[in-house]
């Protein structure tokens, strides 16, 4: 075998080790929307070690961007090590990779899709709506929450709960008799948390 086929072999096995060791560093990688950013938390296991973090970003999955940086060594060989960055400013679309020093960049990304609620405490998108909408609240702990509708004029129309920070109303819950004519009507949300107090109320359209 000639030394330049040598070189590049060695290269190429170089390189798959290291984007192929840094998923055996990472014990969990994850995220969880609180207000307006986005907070992702990672670990290390133990005995790994790299030297340097990166935290990178992208909309798309393909252009990645360095939003973060944490230097030094990390990890550690005796216990598991635990990280946390804060995104102050996601996009509606982000996928976010660790760029763990020479070991590599994570793989598959971790994707967060977020809208922000604008300092409300609670959002309905799109509105108006046409078929169906979105109302959006702030739950970073996933607590169980009830959603109820109404008409503009305080008739019920229908109660969920949730342990999510959103559920959705459909056209398909409102019989002729609410909906009315013309069919551009506005409805009003209340939301309420595990011990019935009020956390946010709104209106919204549907315009169909």
């Amino acid at each position: 075998m000639n030394s330049r086929l040598f070189m590049v072999l060695c290269l190429m096995i170089t390189t798959c080790l290291c984007f192929g060791q840094s998923h055996y560093l990472i014990k969990r990688f994850d995220a969880y929307k609180d207000k307006n950013r986005i907070i992702l938390n990672w670990s290390i296991k133990k005995g790994n070690s790299c030297v340097g973090i990166g935290i990178l970003r992208s909309e798309n999955d393909i252009n990645y961007t360095k939003i973060g940086e944490i230097q030094g060594i990390c990890g550690d060989n005796e216990s598991e090590t635990n990280y946390t960055f804060i995104d102050e400013s996601p996009n509606h679309a982000n996928y976010y990779v660790l760029e763990l020093g020479a070991s590599g960049i994570t793989d598959p990304p971790l994707f967060v899709k977020f809208i922000s609620l604008d300092g409300k405490a609670s959002k309905v998108i799109p509105n108006p709506a046409v078929h169906t909408a979105y109302v959006l609240f702030d739950n970073p702990n996933n607590e169980k929450h009830t959603i109820t509708f109404y008409t503009n004029d305080g008739k019920f129309i229908i109660q969920n709960t949730t342990n999510d920070d959103r559920i959705n109303i459909s056209l398909e819950y409102l019989d002729d008799e609410l909906l009315g004519s013309p069919f551009r009507k506005t409805f009003y949300y209340t939301i309420h948390d595990a011990q019935n107090s009020k956390i946010s109320d709104g209106i919204f359209m549907f315009n169909n």
